[in-house]
């Protein structure tokens, strides 16, 4: 039922957005952080309930590796939420939210063979599921899978990631990560390696 009310409000922000007569590009923006909100306002409402979820607050640095205008978008800033079901077992599922910003580019347009402008990537969004293992309190592997959203365009995203917690009560978390964007532009994979620092809400 809490989740209903959230999904009912991010509708109707979507709409209210959609009619600014606004660049896309800030439209995106502002409906990334304001699913970040309320995301992070649905988790919270439920976490006082059940007390099962752990959720954590990352700012994190990425730079591509390979794409179709990797000089446009080289390097990102972002912003995500992680939400953990704490099961007290090893296997845990777990939900990801980020959205970045990339914050440089060469200022040169490139085309496609045929005389088409490729479009380079000025922000991305990722809603991501999948499960973390840890072996042991300090050491986690995770992997995680899902839609992302680049350009007004739904792709598929795939990101495996190892990290550590500390101290022993797991207040932060580090993490190196791989992200893989399949057939971004002109049926090229974007590919980047992502390090992040999180902070655990509650």
């Amino acid at each position: 039922m809490l989740f209903c009310c959230f999904n009912k409000l991010q509708l109707h922000c979507e709409k209210a957005i959609s009619a600014c007569a606004w660049p896309r590009q800030k439209k995106y923006v502002l409906l990334s952080v304001l699913t970040i909100l309320i995301s992070f306002c649905a988790f919270y409402s439920t976490a006082q309930v059940q007390k099962k979820f752990l959720l954590y607050l990352f700012p994190q640095f990425t730079n591509t590796i390979s794409d179709a205008t990797l000089g446009n978008n080289p390097r990102a800033w972002g912003i995500g939420l992680d939400g953990i079901y704490n099961n007290k077992t090893m296997f845990k599922p777990m939900l990801e939210l980020s959205y970045n910003f990339f914050f440089y580019d060469d200022d040169v347009l490139r085309y496609l063979p045929s005389g088409e402008i490729l479009e380079s990537i000025n922000g991305w969004t990722s809603l991501l599921a999948g499960l973390s293992v840890q072996p042991i309190r300090e050491v986690f592997v995770s992997f995680l899978a899902g839609p992302s959203f680049i350009n007004g365009v739904t792709l598929w995203e795939i990101k495996p990631a190892a990290g550590f917690c500390f101290p022993k009560n797991e207040r932060w978390q580090a993490r190196f990560s791989y992200n893989k964007v399949f057939k971004r532009e002109n049926n090229q994979d974007f590919t980047s390696w992502s390090i992040s620092l999180g902070i655990r809400l509650f």
